[in-house]
């Protein structure tokens, strides 16, 4: 007769070897395998499961002397051997399965909090707002000088001379003494040489700016309200499932597995990501009075839960978080703050769902275009005018200008191609409105002496949809206006005449200006005493969102050639 132990323990493993199977080919996760299990099937596992498991460890390390001594009068003497051999394989197979019901009942255990559901940024939508301020541009923008060839790019990351740790700098309000370092933390990263920290600075890619970017949007979730409340003290819910959805990935079973546990890495290598920021300009007090931020070790996030499942890799159970509970860092409290200025700008879902492997060179260059010069600039100036740049600083600012001596012979044919390729994506997906190139840029088949020289000084000239969309307002707003009023408006001052492309200084030459004054420890008031001209005029003029009159640029040419 069968007792009622034997029939538990029959119960226990013909239920679980089906789901210990689908585990192991990575067609079903544990939280999943857990919801096919029944009360009853529970029960018994929760009762037997250490009998059961330690009468299986027993029969695995039986050996042929403890058999016969039971069966030597019914089992011959030269099968006592392959019966044994057979007796251990079935209750290591039987330790697996059980394996897998203790992972089950440890794992959703009544009082483990199960995995919040992650809100949906886009909300069946192509846009949403993303913070966009000088830190979250820095840091797209160190991501993107990251990879193999992060140390050979022009501005790229750089060898600490003292220690020959990486770290990529970047002046930000030099008349102020402003600048942004990123590197790995030694003391977060437990290494012990430069060359692990040069290993994560190598190994930034594509999926790391993706990752990047879902935690931005999901520290700038529109449900938070129009202005977020307590971005520093209330987490927010990322999990590697959204990730995946906003990228467009359908993979299932151990494909999805492997991506999931790719984010969670990039999700690793991001945490241990810092910037020192040191002066930096982020408004006025109610005296006009300019504020300055300095930040050590400036965190994009900080991690207040992991939520963990196990999964079968190649053969194996192990841990991979799919979920995490996070906070914005310390530059929330000053550029995204409910009781300040907020600083968001648009995010496109294109730019996520654009392939990340790096063999998809146009992919990665319209994302890099996309999200650097679009979605988070550090600033609004391509919500007032269209964008120009001339291509070499272009490629500088994405992280694809290599140092000439690491170019080789077909990068810029190469490169050319992708760049190409990748502003004819963003136009046609929308991200862009339109994109105009300067007289002097190369015909494509134009291979001629000079023509890679030619083709980095020509210039290409981008137009957002915010400044289209900013633009129809304005229309739309002026030809509301009554007559009566806009003939009052008219006594108010001269409009501001629109700038074209090409009207504004050129960034080099605002550079120089910015350097020489701060040679002369001159500020900005003053250098606009010393040019003849009001502060606000001058500060429009460097940002480039006025162009300087025919008397006002004699007087800036004059003052670049005086001599230090």
């Amino acid at each position: 007769m069968i007792s009622e132990e034997t029939r538990k323990w029959a119960r226990v493993i013909s239920a679980l070897e089906p789901l210990e199977e689908q585990i192991r080919a990575g067609q079903l996760s544990l939280e999943q395998a857990q919801q096919q299990l029944t009360g009853e099937l529970r029960r018994d596992m929760e009762q037997d499961l250490a009998r059961i498991t330690a009468e299986a460890t027993a029969a695995a390390q039986m050996t042929d002397d403890d058999f016969k001594g039971e069966w030597d009068e019914i089992v011959p003497k030269e099968d006592v051997h392959f019966i044994v051999q057979s007796i251990r394989e079935d209750a290591e197979k039987t330790i697996r399965v059980l394996e897998i019901g203790r992972r089950l009942l440890e794992k959703y255990a009544p009082d483990k909090p199960a995995v919040p559901k992650a809100p949906d940024l886009f909300q069946d939508k192509d846009i949403t707002p993303i913070p966009n301020n000088p830190y979250s541009h820095f840091v797209v923008e160190a991501i993107a000088k990251g990879g193999p060839l992060a140390r050979f790019i022009t501005d790229g990351w750089r060898e600490n001379t003292i220690d020959g740790q990486p770290l990529l700098s970047k002046q930000a309000a030099p008349w102020r003494g402003g600048s942004m370092v990123a590197k790995f933390d030694p003391v977060e990263q437990q290494a012990v040489n430069a060359a692990e920290l040069w290993a994560k600075v190598e190994g930034l890619n594509p999926l790391t700016a993706d990752v990047a970017l879902a935690i931005l949007g999901t520290l700038g979730d529109p449900r938070q309200g129009e202005k977020p409340k307590f971005p520093m003290l209330e987490p927010v819910v990322i999990t590697t499932d959204r990730i995946l959805q906003y990228k467009g990935i359908q993979k299932w079973g151990s494909d999805r597995r492997v991506l999931q546990q790719r984010i969670a890495a990039e999700f690793k290598t991001l945490q241990d990501f810092t910037v020192e920021i040191r002066s930096i300009p982020f408004g006025r007090d109610k005296k006009g009075k300019e504020l300055l931020v300095s930040i050590p070790r400036c965190k994009l996030f900080d991690v207040a839960e992991v939520y963990e499942d196990q999964y079968c890799l190649n053969g194996l159970m192990d841990k991979i978080p799919i979920g995490w509970a996070i906070r914005a860092g310390m530059w929330a409290n000053y550029w995204f703050n409910s009781h300040g200025r907020m600083w968001l700008s648009g995010m496109s879902r294109v730019l996520l769902e654009l392939d990340h492997r790096i063999v998809r060179g146009a992919d990665v260059v319209a994302k890099k275009i996309g999200l650097l010069l679009l979605a988070v600039p550090g600033g609004t100036a391509h919500w007032n005018a269209p964008v120009t740049r001339r291509v070499e600083r272009l490629l500088a600012d994405i992280g694809e200008l290599p140092e000439r001596e690491h170019r080789g012979a077909n990068w810029a044919n190469r490169t050319r191609e992708r760049l190409d390729t990748a502003l004819g994506m963003l136009q046609e997906c929308g991200a862009l409105v339109a994109c105009c190139y300067s007289d002097d840029y190369p015909d494509p088949g134009d291979r001629g002496k000079g023509w890679v020289d030619r083709w980095l000084s020509a210039s290409i000239t981008i137009t957002a949809p915010e400044f289209v969309a900013l633009e129809s307002d304005k229309e739309q707003q002026q030809a509301a206006i009554p007559p009566s009023w806009k003939r009052k408006r008219a006594r108010l001052g001269k409009p501001r005449k629109a700038l074209e492309p090409g009207q504004a200084l050129d960034e080099t030459t605002v550079s120089r200006i910015r350097q020489k004054a701060a040679a002369r420890n001159l500020l900005l008031k003053v250098l606009a005493g010393q040019l003849g001209v009001a502060r606000p005029t001058l500060s429009n003029v460097l940002a480039r969102r006025e162009a300087p009159s025919a008397a006002l640029a004699a007087r800036i040419r004059a003052f670049l050639d005086s001599p230090d």
